[in-house]
């Protein structure tokens, strides 16, 4: 026969499993597809495929791109791309924080320079010459 106290330790035992399989379950679902990346490990992400501040991150985020660059998503459908493009956008997780490297400089200034208000989160202010 269980005592009390083993009793509240199997109890959240079972509450922490549940809790872990609804967000396991809801993470999937209401989100746009990410371009290709390393596959993460659970709670860490890719914590132990990041290099090394001492090492030549460009290097391996260009390994990254060749390895992972041959499709890229757009909406609900894999399109596959030409060679000069593919590879340009690897997308990894570290410690549930989403890392998003652009490999390729016309990207980079397509996307946060000329579409930079859609991409942030601070408001338009307009200036004199906006008015």
């Amino acid at each position: 026969m269980l005592t009390l106290e083993l009793w509240k330790v199997y109890a959240a035992l079972i509450a922490v499993a549940v809790v872990l399989v609804i967000t396991r379950l809801r993470t999937g679902r209401g989100h746009l597809p990410v371009p290709p990346g390393p596959k993460p490990v659970f709670f860490i992400g890719n914590l132990l495929d990041v290099p090394r501040p001492t090492d030549a991150a460009w290097k391996v985020y260009a390994e990254w791109g060749k390895k992972y660059g041959m499709c890229c998503y757009a909406r609900t459908t894999l399109v596959i791309i030409s060679d000069n493009i593919a590879g340009n956008m690897i997308y990894f997780k570290v410690m549930n924080k989403s890392v998003l490297v652009i490999n390729s400089a016309t990207i980079a200034h397509d996307l946060l320079d000329k579409r930079s208000l859609i991409y942030s989160s601070r408001p338009h202010v307009p200036m004199a010459g906006d008015v």
